[in-house]
């Protein structure tokens, strides 16, 4: 919009019609009149939409519930990583290959890190250093520090305005990344599991956000994180060897 002059105004008390998470741009014209109105949304999921055909993504699987995607999975013998890849194109598995890829960037990225955060609070970056101090102390300590750290990293990588994954939201996008690498690190993994485990955590995310709601807006910090350490939970117990049934109780 620059250079012309903007002027932000919150309206807390104010809710948009299609979503909690919207925004209103007005244009004006030289005597201050409104000539256009065009109003946008965050329903979360990285998704920016101005239609109300567009806030319920295309659906992608024939089942919107656990237990008819399990029935089928059942009958057939299949995984829950089988039953997405029988559903989406063949672009799907290079497309998981690239989000692997940017989790594990925005790890590194956000491990070697130093400044201060934006925001005006005066907060430090901490994964670095939180980082570094596990990597001297113990074993005990390793094993149960590195992933909080691979998470804030993430986490801080994102209040940076950096690349991240939405996974299932940018608030709480550090979970899945870090369990997923901290279960590589742990159990010795294949990328190949790794890419199975993220077609399992995103089928989780997609009930959920089908069925109640990733959004912030929505459901609070709390709905973004638990749906977040949902997915990364069935995605930590395939990884580990679980059974169908035992992926959808972790989850």
């Amino acid at each position: 919009m620059y250079p012309k002059q903007v002027e932000f105004i919150w309206k807390p008390d104010e809710l948009l019609p299609l979503h909690p998470n919207g925004m209103r741009f007005e244009a004006l014209n030289s005597t201050q009149k409104v000539t256009d109105i065009w109003e946008v949304y965050s329903p979360g999921g990285g998704v920016i939409t101005d239609s109300s055909k567009n806030l319920n993504s295309k659906r992608i699987y024939p089942h919107e519930i656990m237990s008819d995607i399990l029935r089928e999975c059942t009958q057939v013998g299949k995984s829950f990583w089988e039953y997405v890849l029988d559903y989406e194109d063949d672009s799907f598995s290079s497309y998981l290959h690239e989000v692997w890829s940017a989790m594990k960037d925005s790890i590194n990225r956000g491990l070697i890190s130093e400044g201060v955060l934006p925001g005006g609070l005066g907060v430090s970056r901490r994964a670095r250093n939180i980082y570094r101090k596990i990597e001297t102390s113990g074993e005990k300590l390793k094993k149960e520090g590195f992933l909080p750290a691979y998470a804030l990293a993430v986490a801080e990588e994102n209040a940076m305005g950096e690349r991240i994954v939405t996974a299932p939201t940018c608030g709480s996008a550090g979970i899945l990344p870090a369990v997923l690498r901290y279960v590589e690190e742990t159990f010795e993994t294949t990328e190949l599991d790794i890419l199975h485990a993220l077609a399992t955590a995103g089928l989780i995310g997609n009930l959920i956000k089908t069925n109640a709601s990733i959004s912030g807006a929505e459901v609070g910090c709390q709905g973004e994180v638990g749906s977040a350490c949902s997915m990364a939970a069935a995605a930590a117990a395939q990884m580990m060897g679980g059974s169908i049934r035992q992926v959808e109780y972790a989850a």
